[in-house]
């Protein structure tokens, strides 16, 4: 009799602590789930920021964009150096106002893909 009281005693033992090792592996498993949780949360909350930080400066972006590449004045100069046909000077310098041209006619398109 004292032999399976001693042994319920010790079952009676080992069972309180597997339970109570659960528990404890219980309450770390809810901390980390927590914590992944907040970290996904905080993730979230960042990307939703950057998001609406990009669309705000994207507008300001094209414009300084389209100010940077204007061609207007190209446009201007190359016109006046077209009537004004003289010498071949004027040649050279209407080739480099049409390559400044095309570069910021390019620049504009490449950049305002972006935005």
């Amino acid at each position: 009799v004292s032999f399976l009281a001693g042994a319920a005693i010790v079952t009676a033992y080992e069972v309180h602590k597997l339970i109570n090792e659960a528990k404890i592996y219980e309450e770390e498993e809810t901390k980390r789930n927590i914590k992944r949780i907040k970290l996904r949360s905080c993730r979230i909350q960042t990307a939703i920021n950057c998001q609406c930080a990009i669309e705000n400066l994207l507008p300001i972006l094209r414009k300084r964009i389209f100010v940077k590449t204007d061609t207007s004045s190209l446009a201007k100069s190359l016109k006046l150096r077209r009537k004004n046909k003289n010498d071949s000077e004027s040649k050279e310098i209407e080739r480099e106002l049409w390559d400044q041209i095309k570069i910021s006619v390019l620049s504009r398109l490449i950049l305002s893909s972006y935005c």
